[in-house]
């Protein structure tokens, strides 16, 4: 890893070890629990409340809070790494979905108990910035996974991105 301290490049080498789910301490498992319970929770209500858009928003809520837990722990771009095709892409479109959880808040608060809006402006004005915001962030989440030495050598300083 090259760092500069002082205005001197400095060359530092750093050994990671491999993780596992054995390596998972307790903290790693209440997260990995609480979101599985969160998604498995938005599943079913998205499942019995098909036709209800509150429902099914609140659902998206649900499992974007799942994801986001998982985003937040330590070794996710590299599990996002190893999995098949079919299951990356999943993984990603959870991604993207974090990437928007503001405005999915602000969608369900507008939605529940009854529907506050209606004007496709407004819904354009809502999601519009958060639409720009959450392609740059899901650009820096896809970098982190399948570009990482580049993102490194980029020096990138984006808080938990990098």
């Amino acid at each position: 890893m090259k760092v500069e301290r002082e205005g001197q490049p400095i060359e530092l080498a750093m050994t990671l070890a491999a993780g596992s789910l054995r390596d998972l301490g307790w903290l790693g498992w209440e997260i990995a629990a609480a979101a599985t319970f969160t998604f498995v929770l938005a599943l079913i209500i998205g499942a019995r409340r098909p036709r209800d858009p509150a429902a099914r928003i609140g659902a998206w809520l649900m499992a974007t809070t799942a994801m986001t837990m998982v985003f937040s722990s330590i070794g996710w771009a590299s599990f996002w790494r190893h999995l098949p095709a079919v299951l990356a892409l999943l993984f990603g479109s959870a991604a993207i979905s974090t990437s928007s959880f503001g405005a999915i808040s602000i969608t369900f608060a507008i939605f529940f108990p009854r529907m506050l809006i209606h004007k496709r402006l407004l819904w354009g004005l809502i999601w519009l910035p958060e639409a720009i915001a959450a392609s740059v962030e899901t650009r820096g989440l896809l970098e982190v996974v399948y570009r990482p030495k580049q993102r490194v050598e980029n020096h990138c300083t984006c808080g938990w991105l990098g």
